[in-house]
């Protein structure tokens, strides 16, 4: 993705410690959700809600082990914003029927849990954003520099971004979700199951050598060598929500896709709307938008009725649409000074916030390369 504002870009790092990396979810009612203070839930409910600060955990994981700490299935925990690994973030959690004393008495290594209360589901979907501070770090240049490219950018920006889907979307490590997405979208489940264990030439060597942190890899592989050819089952055994989202990494590309062929013909409205690719896609009457995503179809030889993969098993996409350029809010500089982990060079610390659905690796691609 190349940046939208021409203004060079400064060289950095980010997440070079998951302390760099600091998100905090945002309620629907616009307040910034954080460990320590004074929240409640609605007290209805069959549900108990709780804040989750977690440090450098997957999402999936980690309500995994909730789960079972609690002794229910995980289908019965559920939180309003999928967030990043590598990073420190706070965000609604909600379980059903489970005593509050219960969810107190969770212990595990690199979170912080606080208790709001009886309440509704906490719903996918469910806050208006998130508030993230940053840390870039090994930066080169001088102060004076980075402020004067910073506020330049940020003058070009009026505070839109192309709303690109980050590569948390697509596996920040191997990013090949999108493309097991297509293969399960295809029909070709075994090339799909061999997509996402990395094609391995040895099964039993592959499991031994995989990290503890590749779970579902190492659940998969483990299945395949007592049935070699078990790919729909091994499929199955992950979580509803993870084979979700191979779809929707997929879905994401294509769109992707489509936001660059704009960017690239000057389609630069900020309100432009672009189609999120599923079986009953509606197509825009903008006929420059229609002639972008016939050709994207061409390339992908893609048929839109592959969307209903799975139908009954609620894993079709049936397509909506997204926003091509988003609104930032509240950009900040923070700090500039010297960075303590790379001898020589700056820091810098931003915070802004933005709604829900946009990455901000996408806004900082606007400023940095890293």
């Amino acid at each position: 993705m190349e940046p939208f504002s021409e203004t060079k870009r400064i060289k950095g790092k980010i997440k070079q410690i998951p302390e760099d990396f600091i998100v905090n979810e945002i309620s629907p009612e616009k307040e910034v959700l954080k460990i320590g203070g004074k929240y409640r839930a609605d007290e209805k409910g069959d549900y108990v809600v709780f804040l989750l600060e977690k440090y450098n955990w997957e999402n999936l994981r980690i309500l995994g082990i909730i789960a079972d700490q609690l002794g229910i299935s995980r289908r019965n925990i559920s939180i309003a914003g999928m967030k990043d690994k590598n990073a420190v973030t706070t965000q609604r959690v909600s379980a059903y029927n489970v005593p509050v004393k219960k969810i107190q008495s969770l212990k595990i290594k690199d979170t912080c849990i606080q208790t709001l209360g009886q309440g509704s589901r906490v719903y996918l979907g469910a806050l208006w954003g998130n508030e993230f501070t940053i840390t870039i770090r090994n930066i080169s240049m001088k102060k004076k520099k980075i402020e004067q490219i910073m506020n330049k950018k940020l003058i070009e920006l009026n505070k839109h971004f192309p709303n690109y889907f980050g590569i948390q979307r697509f596996g920040a490590k191997r990013g090949v979700n999108h493309l097991v997405g297509k293969e399960i979208i295809n029909g070709n489940i075994k090339k799909a199951v061999l997509t996402y264990i990395s094609n391995p030439s040895d099964l039993k060597k592959e499991l031994e050598e995989l990290p503890k942190s590749a779970f579902y890899e190492k659940k998969i592989i483990s299945y395949l060598l007592k049935k070699p050819d078990g790919y729909n089952g091994s499929l199955k055994l992950l979580p509803l929500s993870l084979q979700k989202l191979f779809l929707h990494s997929y879905q994401s590309y294509l769109f992707n896709k489509t936001l660059s062929k704009a960017i690239e013909k000057n389609m630069t409205g900020y309100d432009l709307k672009l189609p999120l690719f599923g079986y009953n896609m509606k197509l825009p009457k903008d006929e420059n938008v229609v002639r972008i995503l016939r050709s994207i179809l061409q390339e992908e030889n893609l048929d839109l009725r592959r969307f209903r993969v799975g139908q009954t098993q609620g894993l079709s996409l049936k397509g909506s649409e997204r926003i091509a350029f988003q609104k930032f809010h509240g950009f900040k500089i923070l700090n500039i000074s010297e960075d303590e982990l790379n001898k020589g060079k700056l820091k810098i610390v931003v915070q802004f916030s933005l709604p829900k659905g946009a990455y901000a690796t996408v806004l900082l691609n606007e400023f940095f390369i890293y």
